[in-house]
Order: C-alpha cells, then sequence, then structure tokens
C-alpha cells in the first residue's frame, strides 16, 4: 500500500489538526482494524509535519482508544465503539471549539427519528426494557450517578428499538461524550428527589407514547425532554 502524498508541507500546526490530519490520513489510507501504521517519522513525512507533532497526535488518538501499542512494537488500529468515539468526540470539542448546544441539536434529531421509528417497530422485547429502565428510575432514594446511568441506559434502548443500526451507534458516541456533563447536571439540581422524580415521568411518558404506537408524540416528548434537560442544566450553571 503506498502512503498518501501530503497536500502540502506545513511544520507548525495547531495539535487539533494535526490530530484531524492523522485520522484523515488513517481513513484516505483505507486501514482496518488491526493494520499497522508506519513509523512516526515515515508518517511525519507524509504528512509534511514533524516527528513531534506526529507523536502528540497518535498519542491523543491512543489515550482515546483508536490505536494502541501491542508489546510487538509500533502502533495498530483498534475497532471503534462508542466509549472511545465518545472520548474522542470530547478532545475534538476541547480542541475545536464545539459547544454542549451543538451535540444537543444532533441528538435531538437523532433521538426523536429513533423514538418515531421504536413507535412503529419497536417489539415487546424492547418495550419491556424500556418500561424496566423506567421503573427503575423511579426507585425511592436513587442517587444522581444512578439515575445518570439509567438515563443512558434508556436512551441507547431507544435508539436500539428504532432498529437503525448507525443512529444507535451514533447516539452511543454522543452518550460516551455528554454522560459526565449529564452527571454534573443532575448534581447541580436543588431538590434532587423532586427533580428525579419529573424526570423519570418523562421518561415514562416517551414509553407510553411507543407502547401507543404514536410516532409524532413519541418524537415530541423526547424532544421536550432532552431540551428541557439541557436549558434546566443551564440556568442551574
Amino acid at each position: 500500500m503506498g502512503e498518501p502524498e501530503p497536500a502540502e508541507v506545513l511544520y507548525l500546526r495547531p495539535r487539533g489538526e494535526v490530530v484531524a490530519a492523522v485520522q484523515d490520513w488513517i481513513v484516505r489510507s483505507e486501514l482496518r482494524v488491526g493494520d499497522r501504521l508506519p513509523s512516526e517519522r515515515q508518517l511525519a513525512r507524509t504528512l509534511g509535519m514533524s516527528a513531534g507533532q506526529v507523536r502528540q497526535a497518535l498519542g491523543a488518538l491512543e489515550s482515546v482508544g483508536l490505536i494502541e501499542s501491542p508489546a510487538a512494537g509500533g502502533k495498530i488500529v483498534r475497532g471503534p465503539h462508542s466509549q472511545a468515539l465518545g472520548n474522542l468526540l470530547r478532545l475534538h470539542m476541547s480542541l475545536a471549539g464545539f459547544t454542549v448546544a451543538d451535540l444537543v441539536s444532533i441528538r435531538v434529531d437523532l433521538e426523536c427519528a429513533s423514538a418515531a421509528q421504536a413507535a412503529l417497530d419497536a417489539t415487546p422485547e424492547d418495550l419491556e426494557r424500556l418500561r424496566r429502565v423506567a421503573a427503575d428510575m423511579r426507585r425511592p432514594g436513587i442517587t444522581p450517578a444512578e439515575f445518570g446511568d439509567l438515563d443512558c441506559e434508556f436512551h441507547l434502548r431507544l435508539a436500539d428499538a428504532g432498529r437503525n443500526g448507525l443512529a444507535a451507534f451514533l447516539l452511543g458516541t454522543l452518550e460516551a461524550a455528554m454522560k459526565t456533563g449529564m452527571r454534573t447536571g443532575y448534581g447541580r439540581r436543588s431538590g434532587w428527589p423532586g427533580t428525579a422524580a419529573r424526570l423519570a415521568a418523562e421518561h415514562q411518558w416517551i414509553v407510553d407514547a411507543i407502547e401507543g404506537r404514536d410516532a409524532s408524540r413519541a418524537a415530541n416528548e423526547v424532544a421536550n425532554h432532552i431540551s428541557g434537560f439541557y436549558e434546566a442544566s443551564a440556568d442551574h450553571g
């Protein structure tokens, strides 16, 4: 496999641009899970960067789980999963200045579509899983951390029920990227038992809409729930 030629030679680049350039090279080179990357010097020549810049970029990608260093040496591509991509998304947010509002907007669009489709396609098993998680959210004395874990599980179950594998994967990535912020948002709330009860009720309304095969209502309930949560979190920031 030949090395792609660099479009230009620039030795002084912001860190975010270097990380993006290395990722782009991996994609353009059509590397797959388990494929080995060239040496830092070879990659630096290909991309028109210094070896130090490439080393930092590879370190960043390894820290978020997209590449790894096997015992035999060198670096290889790892299989993507939601947590790794969520870590990468957080990295890009910090480097490129993306805001939580940007992610919330995307999340609302994806989840509304998933909820509407789930209202049409959810199986009895899907509904039972959603009902179980919604019931667990109503448990007396539930802590913000416990509720946050159940919240993530509920929304991933919802995406699965929509029967769109790509949407479920993307939502898993967004959930992983936003999980810390969600827990922080729960922790900011005064009167936590009342807040937990209201949020649990909102999740139950989503389940009711899906169980009633009402796609429009399911999408609206999800949009109101997600937007309301982040607006309230911002007010308490």
